[in-house]
């Protein structure tokens, strides 16, 4: 008892009491791992707090506790990632309210340790990239820290943004600087050429690193004043020393001279292509499914310059590509930096314009070429003739200058052709660039606003008038690329007013088309040469043609396209029979009728929907096929509750009855059903989308199963049976409550689990029972019995329904947190 007080007046007295466990503790306490233990008290939450204030408290110790220890220690190389966790699991788990709460002096403390250690680990990640290690773990650290960035700028850019401007400031300054080669930057030297080492790395930079990307950009557009001007004058200045040095190896003779040169090229290409992709994350946000807007950081800068900018001097930059800024008058003291370093980007594109007269190709580098057409489509949705409705504010300089009904909006766009038809002059093998080119000219015709602008562009109709003729380049285009190309060419024909010179556009872009396929096709002796590799490759360039064609319908063309494609497709069922076995074709003739069908059937009346699905009963064994089968029959099945035709057109068949796209659909499960086997159901995709048609069947129209053949039906509830036995309750119960899985993944385990529960009650009661009978610990076993009657308590209704379904994965979440952990582990 003494002892005991004894030592409890030791902590009393000393508040640094130390840590002195014995040997026994050595392999525990020095374990590597040990350390996640500390890193996890940072994601401490739940009703372990009374209230705010005790989380405030806790959260105060934690962070003067954490950044003490980072302040005494260097870090290794492997703890690294742990911080980084840390620091995450702060800023996510404690609400904004709480961590703006610390006091001023730790929470400045706390954005000082957090900037310091997040340029330190991007420096560490860019060499660890740059040696091609297999181990990424600073690149890991770094872009939990660059999340944890996120989180903080989400919950301050309402409030007070102002406090992350300087450690913004030294974040994007340090990203840059080691994504550029010296002086300016500190990007290690790779010795290895460039242009072999892009063509061995499996994913593009844009894509692999595009959530880093994406985090700079956002920190780029809280001091845009900052990062605008320094990208503009950073590219500047790469882009002359590409110029200077393209016109050096233009006049050399020496080979040993090229080759010196040709080092100094990969590296200067290295650093045009980050600050591009840098440029291309600050000026612009990615804008899947939403409309495409300038960002409102960008506008408010532009506006703040208006004072100080000369517009006349900002127009002479932006269409003066083949000019620096310095040689025109003023350039370089009264051009806005918005337009600046768009117009650096543009002067880019001349300079490749210009090593390709001078037949330099082969000094160039797709992968410049692929990056800046990545910027310019980015660039142009946004910016390129905005509408100014979706704008509180608008900067006059970028209206002038991008605006509708601008003689310089009209200057970009054929600037921009320009560099369409460019590349597919002499890029037409790079497949990447020509995906990405194809997909600049579809994006600069997909609004009518903006195809009614190109189509005045003579360059359009000269790519339409190459098409119809077969010419180089686009007859050596990529099939995909092909595909493309047709739907952009059918777009832009919605932006020629005039009727007369519509019909003569369409009649100029699908003519040949329809031609060449009938040529093709309907010959005597197609049959018999149909397999010739030269042959089927031609079949597949006009299938992929066809589907370009089929992508390129919308409202106001729909009667065109719909014309066109009619006669075709009866003919594609031929294809069909001719090419049954080759998997190459059978995919591409099912994916244009499931293309028709998605992009038209919605707006086509009851006579003509009819025609479009003939010949749809085609069996494949190939399971790809059957996928395909499936995805059609689900797009035609939308038809009956997603409708915009005009009901003028509703009229009835000749046969005097009316056919549903129930009726089809069932019709072509005739087809499906019988096939799809326990072995075709192991393939996660082919099971997921066969259920989801039958479900999504049974949802719209349940009254059809009750007329179905027998024979279908007996298959049909076969298969239902076969999936709902794949995977028992029992095996769902043991797999979710005794195995790990990804928490990820909760909502649709919670779901699966339930509905298994619904069907199997007795069951499920016999499961937790025995599980309840196999814990040895009554304390474990009174814990786990509470567990389960709070997981399906008699409030539960078990039915499936949303609700229902719901309250269970609330009910699920909290059985995982409370006794999860001592099943696994026992």
């Amino acid at each position: 008892m003494s002892r005991l007080q004894e030592t409890c007046g030791f902590f009393e007295m000393n508040q640094n009491a130390p840590l002195k466990p014995n040997e026994n503790w050595r392999s525990t306490l020095l374990d590597k791992d040990m350390i996640h233990l500390f890193f996890k008290l940072a994601s401490l939450n739940g009703p372990i707090f009374t209230d705010d204030k005790a989380r405030l408290d806790y959260l105060t110790t934690i962070v003067s506790g954490f950044l003490e220890l980072l302040s005494s220690i260097d870090l290794q190389d492997y703890e690294n990632l742990g911080v980084a966790n840390t620091l995450k699991n702060i800023s996510i788990m404690f609400p904004s309210s709480c961590l703006l709460s610390l006091p001023q002096d730790l929470f400045t403390s706390f954005i000082d340790h957090l900037t310091r250690l997040t340029c330190k680990m991007g420096r560490a990640a860019a060499l660890e990239e740059a040696l091609h290690r297999d181990d990424t773990l600073f690149l890991e650290a770094y872009e939990r820290m660059l999340e944890t960035w996120m989180e903080l700028v989400g919950m301050m850019k309402d409030t007070s943004i102002e406090k992350l401007k300087p450690p913004s400031i030294e974040v994007f300054n340090s990203y840059v600087q080691c994504h550029i080669s010296p002086p300016d930057g500190i990007r290690a030297q790779d010795e290895m050429d460039a242009k072999e080492e892009i063509d061995e790395v499996e994913e593009d930079d844009r894509e692999r690193f595009s959530d880093q990307l994406c985090s700079i950009g956002i920190l780029g557009r809280i001091v845009p004043e900052h990062s605008i001007p320094l990208l503009a004058k950073v590219l500047e200045d790469r882009v002359s020393r590409l110029h200077s040095q393209l016109q050096r190896i233009q006049h050399q003779v020496s080979p040993q001279d090229t080759s010196m040169d040709m080092s100094h090229l990969s590296v200067l290409y290295e650093d045009l292509h980050w600050i591009v992709l840098v440029a291309t994350n600050v000026l612009s946000e990615e804008a899947e499914g939403e409309t495409p807007m300038i960002p409102p950081e960008i506008m408010e800068y532009s506006i703040s310059q208006t004072k100080s900018v000369d517009l006349h001097t900002t127009l002479k930059v932006m269409a003066s590509p083949g000019q620096t800024v310095d040689s025109i008058p003023e350039g370089n003291l009264k051009t806005d930096y918005v337009i600046r370093l768009i117009s650096a980007v543009f002067r880019l594109c001349e300079v490749e314009n210009r090593a390709i007269q001078a037949k330099l190709t082969d000094m160039l580098s797709p992968q410049i070429g692929s990056t800046v057409v990545s910027f310019l489509r980015r660039w142009m949705a946004a910016y390129l003739l905005p509408d100014e409705n979706y704008y509180a504010q608008v900067s006059h300089t970028l209206l002038t200058a991008f605006g509708r009904d601008t003689e310089a909006a009209q200057w970009t766009i054929s600037f921009l052709l320009n560099r369409i038809i460019s590349n597919l002059a002499i890029w037409g093998s790079e497949e990447h660039l020509m995906e990405d080119t194809m997909q600049l000219l579809v994006s600069l015709v997909d609004q009518r606003s903006k195809a009614i602008f190109v189509t005045k562009c003579e360059l359009l109709w000269t790519l339409a008038k190459q098409e119809a003729n077969h010419q180089p380049p686009l007859s050596l285009l990529p099939s995909k690329s092909r595909r493309k190309l047709l739907q952009a060419l059918v777009l832009a024909g919605s932006g020629v007013t005039d009727d007369e010179s519509r019909e003569q556009y369409y009649q100029c872009v699908l003519q040949s088309l329809h031609d060449k396929f009938y040529s093709t096709v309907c010959k005597e002796d197609f049959t018999t040469k149909s397999q010739n590799a030269e042959v089927k490759e031609v079949i597949i360039s006009l299938l992929e043609s066809l589907c370009g064609v089929a992508d390129g319908t919308r409202i106001d063309n729909l009667n065109r396209i719909y014309n066109f494609l009619m006669p075709l497709l009866q003919e594609c069922v031929k294809l069909l029979n001719v090419y049954h076995m080759c998997e190459d074709v059978v995919p591409l003739c099912l994916e244009l009728y499931s293309e028709v069908i998605q992009k038209q059937l919605c707006y086509l009346g009851e006579v003509r929907k009819r025609s479009t699905v003939n010949g749809e009963g085609e069996e494949e064994e190939r399971y790809n096929d059957i996928l395909l089968v499936m995805e059609l029959l689900t797009n035609l099945l939308s038809k009956d509750f997603i409708d915009f035709s005009d009901p003028a057109e509703e009229g009835e068949p000749q046969s005097g009855s009316q056919i549903s796209a129930a009726d089809v659909v069932l019709y072509g499960l005739n087809t499906i059903i019988p096939v799809m086997d326990a072995d075709l159901l192991k393939f996660p995709t082919l099971c997921s989308q066969y259920y989801k048609l039958i479900a999504f069947l049974a949802e719209v129209h349940p009254e059809k199963f009750v007329c179905l053949d027998h024979e279908l039906f007996k298959s049909l509830m076969a298969s239902v049976e076969l999936g709902l036995s794949l995977y028992p309750l029992c095996l769902v119960f043991h797999m979710l409550l005794l195995e790990t899985f990804n928490m990820d993944l909760l909502e649709t385990a919670s779901t699966a689990l339930f509905c298994l529960i619904c069907l199997h009650q007795e069951e499920y009661r016999e499961l937790v029972n025995q599980l309840l009978h196999r814990q040895t610990d009554t304390t474990y076993q009174q814990r786990l019995l509470e567990a389960f009657n709070n997981l399906t308590p008699p409030t539960l209704t078990l039915t499936i329904n949303r609700n229902s379904k719901i309250t269970f994965m609330q009910n699920f979440d909290q059985f995982l947190i409370n006794v999860r952990g001592f099943l696994c582990v026992r």
